[in-house]
């Protein structure tokens, strides 16, 4: 037998395979850390200031709370609260309240409160059962609640309301629906 024809024709099929004939270096395992069972484990820490966006897909249902630092796309279910440092696009159905810098609500379904820093949006194909809060908000969907604007609040045509509404300013669109109470609010000198 002619060895030199065998150990080639092995090593054309190692290389064929994508088997290197190198020795590769063993790899070497550290020495685990003894764990301390005196002290419990350390929690890690929230990115307060993160501009990072989640995003849940239609087909997702939450049943539990969210926080997160970041922004929020929804376009899945979700039975629990929604707390967010950043913006919520709201495209699915929530049953629980939210807290947020801003959230637009868009062909989208709220069973409670939310209470906002900056402003919310509500498209005509949403809608809402619950308080609304924030600086400014625009309502051009259905809603059975409170509004709580500290400065705008804009009622559109497609929108429809009942319940009351505190804010500076208002302006209501030609064709909007409203059943309850307005109260406006004097301006800060």
């Amino acid at each position: 037998m002619n060895t030199t024809t065998s150990k080639n024709s092995f090593g054309d099929l190692i290389r064929k395979m994508g088997i290197s004939e190198e020795k590769e270096e063993p790899v070497k395992l550290e020495k685990p850390q003894p764990v301390s069972h005196n002290e419990p484990p350390k929690p890690a820490e929230p990115n307060k200031t993160s501009n990072s966006s989640t995003i849940i897909g239609s087909d997702v249902e939450i049943i539990g709370n969210i926080k997160t630092g970041g922004s929020i796309e929804l376009h899945g279910n979700v039975q629990g609260n929604i707390e967010a440092g950043g913006c919520i696009l709201l495209n699915g159905t929530v049953t629980g309240d939210i807290k947020a810098e801003s959230v637009t609500f868009s062909a989208a379904d709220l069973k409670g409160n939310a209470s906002v820093l900056e402003n919310i949006i509500v498209d005509e194909a949403t809608t809402i059962v619950g308080d609304l809060s924030a600086r400014s908000l625009t309502l051009d969907g259905q809603m059975n609640g409170k509004i709580i604007a500290e400065d705008t609040c804009l009622i559109k045509e497609h929108a429809v309301l009942n319940g009351n509404i505190q804010t500076r300013r208002i302006g209501v669109s030609q064709g909007a629906v409203l059943n309850g109470e307005i109260k406006t609010l004097a301006e800060n000198k």
